[in-house]
């Protein structure tokens, strides 16, 4: 039986690992959204969790209910999906849902919009030069 200390430290891997691909790729905002919707699946639907976690369930059969139902998910989501569904590990997405969150909101970049980082930049180029004419 695995401890819940266990399946905490795999979710919080998983949902690191997750959240630097995804930031690297750009699209950190898509998979969190889509993660969100997909733990929320998961515990409000008992019967498709039953089955992606049940051990008599093949995992080629796993491989094809998660990609039909996650066709639309980001890539690196759906690639996580799997990985969980043949691992049988399906079980920590509510968790990896939880940290991945976690991680987002303390990352200082999430915090602040680009676009002011940008704004600031520009007035300081804008304000060297007329400095240097005086």
């Amino acid at each position: 039986m695995v401890r819940r200390g266990e399946v905490w430290s795999s979710a919080r891997r998983y949902a690191r690992t997750l959240l630097e691909l995804a930031l690297a790729e750009g699209a950190a905002e898509p998979v969190r959204e889509a993660l969100r919707g997909a733990a929320r699946l998961l515990t409000e639907q008992p019967e498709l969790r039953r089955v992606l976690e049940h051990p008599a369930v093949s995992a080629e059969k796993k491989r094809a209910v998660v990609e039909r139902i996650w066709v639309d998910a980001p890539p690196l989501l759906r690639r996580l999906l799997l990985l969980l569904a043949a691992r049988e590990r399906l079980n920590v997405l509510p968790d990896v849902e939880r940290l991945y969150t976690r991680e987002w909101n303390a990352r200082p970049s999430c915090s602040v919009p680009r676009r002011s980082t940008t704004v600031s930049t520009t007035i300081v180029t804008i304000s060297k030069p007329a400095i240097a004419h005086e």
